[in-house]
């Protein structure tokens, strides 16, 4: 987990650094005069060899589309982009939201970026289907995982905060539900009361790490913990407890027709997480093709393929286990799909 910790830090290290570095600017890049607001970016900006990268404007967003984080090594770094799920990396629109961090469903978004340098402090913007920042705050931490229920009402925010005083780790996590319309936080976590086997479950020193909303949009599931002591939990927006249904769970996310969980596994060595899928009504549980280290909380494409980020690349595997890892996207991170 310290290894992940690390990496994380660095590369909002640098999701921030391009971020302040094209603060001056207004907009998005594009042609002087340029009715249609098309560019490429090409071999000059992305390297020799590189595929060019088609960009335009982002003014909505509609069904069906794939939002990340745009990374592409220009003044646009950072933007919250938008592509047809049909064909990713045919265009990219660009907005003018810098993330670190996005997840979107039912009209409303959640952007989440650092804002306090060396400090660990962050903004959270709750956006529209148009762009258009409705409420921001600020929250402690740097951004770590962000999910949307599919109704747009409740958001749920991972951030890795500062350790106790009284501890060896630097940093631990810690995650909120809150209503995006009204803002106010919805669940406390923290005070659920958890159980597993009917009896109740000690949580001393185990943190909340991410969170995912069934199809109900009441219905969540969280994990507890990380790496090799990391536990599943099911429960629901205003109930009073929730009960551990797996262990070696980190980062779940359920699938569209809510029948699964996504989640990562450490196998082997601390940091070698592994995508696998748990079968929630049997509790059978598969590995995903890939052999590289995930440290990311997977998205559902639709019921049978998921995406996932790893070093500002976006890959797509099986649900089932079949095949190997496909690259979807290049200069992307943090995906989240429109329903």
């Amino acid at each position: 987990m310290k290894g992940d910790r690390k990496r994380l830090i660095l590369l909002g290290v640098a999701v921030a650094l391009c971020v302040m570095a094209v603060a001056a600017y207004v907009g998005i890049s594009r042609s002087s005069g340029d009715s249609s607001d098309e560019h490429v970016v090409d071999a000059a900006t992305l390297g020799p060899g590189a595929d060019p990268i088609r960009t335009t404007r982002a003014s909505s967003i509609s069904s069906d589309e794939l939002l990340f984080v745009s990374m592409i090594p220009d003044r646009t770094a950072g933007s919250l982009a938008v592509a047809p799920l049909s064909d990713p990396g045919g265009m990219r629109a660009l907005s003018g939201l810098r993330c670190e961090r996005v997840a979107y469903a039912g009209g409303r978004g959640i952007c989440l970026i650092r804002t306090g340098g060396e400090e660990a402090e962050s903004e959270v913007k709750i956006f529209d289907s148009k762009f258009d920042v409705k409420r921001e705050f600020e929250l402690e931490g740097l951004p770590s995982r962000a999910r949307v229920s599919r109704d747009g009402q409740y958001g749920a925010i991972t951030m890795f905060v500062p350790g106790e005083e009284d501890t060896s780790e630097p940093f631990s996590s810690e995650t909120k539900i809150f209503d995006l319309q009204s803002g106010e936080e919805a669940v406390d976590l923290e005070k659920l009361r958890v159980t597993k086997d009917g009896r109740p479950f000690q949580t001393h020193d185990l943190h909340f790490s991410s969170v995912t909303f069934g199809p109900d949009n009441r219905h969540f599931y969280a994990s507890l913990g990380s790496g090799t002591t990391g536990y599943l939990l099911e429960g629901g927006i205003g109930e009073r407890t929730v009960k551990v249904i797996a262990d070696h769970v980190d980062s779940p996310s359920v699938s569209p027709d809510g029948v699964r969980v996504a989640f990562r596994r450490v196998v082997g060595g601390e940091g070698n997480w592994r995508l696998f899928v748990l079968d929630v009504g049997t509790k059978k549980v598969r590995r995903l093709a890939g052999d590289q280290p995930i440290d990311d909380q997977a998205e559902w494409l639709d019921d049978e393929r998921l995406a996932y980020a790893i070093d500002n690349k976006l890959w797509v595997v099986n649900a089932d286990g079949s095949g190997k890892p496909e690259k979807l996207l290049s200069y992307a991170f943090s995906p989240a799909v429109s329903r």
